[in-house]
């Protein structure tokens, strides 16, 4: 009988040994994977077990619940043994301590915490990835969403991988690589390369990987990967290395898996958090532009009443220059109901869920059927990835300037572009031009309200504005444009 050492209890732990062949039907079982199996020695010889025969690396992990034997899950190992054809299950029930379920709460109450007071995405995976090397002794760990249909990885953070990293994944993938993370997605047990250093430099489906990792062939690390499941739900893995073979046990597994767990819930508490924030944003938004157009709505309809009635009181009363006031205040009330239902549809436009792109083409589109000026918009998908603040600044300078054209200008056509500086590369250029009346911009000056609102938005991300205008009006806005975090981006796409 073997044994293994409860390292937080100091517990001895029985340990079954079974030896299987290439199809998991037992060739040989000693008493003690019996006991703990709840199998008799003679009949199990020759029947089929539970254990799957991996698909890849000689070495996976995973918890089985027996409640009939065992309260607690049993820990199992499956490692190639000594011929190709022969297979070693190792069963252990798993240890639990106070100190142990105390590691577990403290962790998930903190990530947990983390999840919703911080809406920095990739700090809650770095939390989450920090934490995980901390408590189980990982170096590197990684963090890796996969989707469940495609099998594909869509998003990878964590202490060193970035996005740059998804793609040499993926090159592996479609070489056919023996990939540990996919193992342990596929099979969702827990999967343990040993010599991982040396597997990635033989193996040329790899190569991809390896400038990215920089891996030392003399590093004798193994690599762990732990499947993340919510329910039902496979999602991802947390990767990592561990650097004394020995540390890999069946109490550290059992500690691994179990903390998994609890990452992929938090990993999913953080997307409904975010998700929730989003409509609370827009519900924000709606109540706005409900409160909008039934206060300030009806105050400028009933203005426009009065004004027509009290037109009409003075004309009958023969005061013509009355008349001619009051009908340049309806005029004016007239213009205040246009300009607000324009603000409305336009804050319609704004929106967590709506892209950049689809945002200002929206735009360019409404001020077109508000005041046939025709508005001609270039604006490349690779803006999409701005982050929200920044994202929304360009709507708000956009909408500015398209306001100013459609109110001032008498433009026949006008043109949006947003693209690279040419001149100064990673900047940011917002171009609105019109074919209308030319101004004065030095007689404006910060005069115009809508264009110190446009210097302030700018200047607040570091850019400047420029305007011509002769002939008609163009304005040049530069910004140092800030993108959405690796989280964002992989649950938005």
């Amino acid at each position: 009988m073997e044994c293994e050492r409860g390292a937080a209890t100091g517990d001895v732990v029985p340990t079954g040994s079974a030896v299987l062949d290439g199809r998991g039907v037992y060739l040989r079982v000693d008493q003690a994977a019996c006991s703990i199996l709840g199998i008799g020695a003679a009949s199990a010889l020759g029947s089929a077990s539970s254990a799957r025969i991996p698909d890849g690396p000689d070495e996976v992990w995973w918890l089985e619940q027996r409640p009939e034997l065992t309260p607690a899950p049993l820990v199992c190992r499956l490692v190639r043994g000594e011929t190709p054809d022969r297979w070693v299950l190792r069963t252990t029930p798993a240890v639990s301590s106070t100190t142990r379920r105390a590691t577990v709460r403290d962790y998930t109450d903190r990530v947990l915490d983390e999840a919703v007071t911080n809406p920095d995405r990739d700090s809650i995976v770095r939390l989450l990835t920090d934490e995980f090397s901390r408590i189980c002794g990982l170096s590197g760990c990684l963090i890796v969403l996969i989707d469940e249909e495609t099998s594909a990885p869509t998003f990878a953070g964590g202490i060193r991988l970035r996005r740059r990293e998804l793609a040499a994944m993926e090159e592996c993938r479609r070489r056919g690589a023996p990939m540990v993370i996919l193992q342990a997605f596929a099979e969702r047990r827990v999967v343990v390369k040993r010599e991982w250093a040396r597997h990635v430099r033989r193996d040329p489906r790899l190569a991809p990987l390896r400038p990215l990792l920089a891996l030392d062939p003399n590093l004798h690390w193994s690599y762990v990967a732990v499947p993340l499941e919510t329910g039902s739900r496979r999602i991802g893995v947390v990767t990592g290395m561990v650097e004394d073979p020995e540390a890999i046990t069946p109490e550290a597994v059992s500690l691994w898996w179990e903390l998994a767990q609890q990452t992929a819930f938090a990993l999913r508490y953080a997307e409904a958090t975010r998700w929730a924030r989003a409509a609370d944003s827009d519900r924000e938004r709606q109540r706005l532009n409900e409160d909008l157009h039934d206060s300030v709505g009806q105050d400028v309809f009933a203005l426009k009443m009065l004004a027509a009635r009290t037109e009409a009181v003075a004309l009958r009363g023969g005061d013509p220059d009355v008349a001619d006031h009051v009908r340049e205040l309806r005029t004016l009330a007239d213009k205040a109901s246009a300009s607000l239902h324009a603000l409305i549809g336009e804050r319609r436009q704004v929106g967590q869920s709506m892209r950049l792109s689809q945002q200002l083409a929206g735009l360019a589109r409404e001020v077109e059927a508000r005041s046939g000026v025709e508005v001609r918009a270039d604006v490349g998908e690779e803006w999409d990835h701005l982050d929200g603040e920044c994202r929304d600044t360009v709507v708000r300078i956009v909408q500015e300037a398209l306001r100013n054209i459609e109110k001032h200008a008498c433009a026949r056509t006008a043109t949006l572009r947003v693209v690279e500086d040419p001149s100064a590369p990673g900047t940011l250029l917002i171009e609105v031009a019109d074919d209308g009346v030319s101004f004065d911009p030095g007689a404006v000056g910060s005069a115009g309200f809508g264009l110190t609102s446009i210097r302030e938005r700018a200047t607040e991300h570091g850019g400047s504005v420029e305007i011509r205008a002769t002939p008609g009006t163009t304005l040049r806005v530069r910004l140092y444009p800030t993108f959405e975090s690796e989280w964002d981006a992989a649950v938005r796409t």
